[in-house]
């Protein structure tokens, strides 16, 4: 396996996975969010990061093929921590 960088290793591949973001202490409201990765389907993002949807495919659990959206710091923090190193 490779060296790691930001989260990521060359050769490998992830099969089950969270990516966890919570809101800054400024923002008290703000709930955590948990993103399992190991079922999506693809990602679609605006350019300039501010929402995205995820696609899950249809299991056995859910046959909804409505994508999960984040918008906001959400969106471009799940964005940045998940593709920033290859993207950016």
């Amino acid at each position: 396996m490779g060296n790691a960088q930001h989260g990521f290793q060359s050769n490998t591949t992830i099969t089950n996975a969270f990516w966890r973001w919570i809101p800054s202490s400024n923002d008290p409201t703000g709930r955590i969010r948990l993103v399992a990765l190991d079922g999506l389907q693809f990602i679609e993002a605006t350019k300039d990061y501010s929402k995205v949807w995820l696609y899950y495919a249809a299991n056995n659990v859910t046959t909804s093929q409505e994508p999960y959206i984040l918008e906001g710091v959400v969106a471009q923090a799940f964005i940045n921590d998940l593709f920033g190193s290859l993207f950016t």
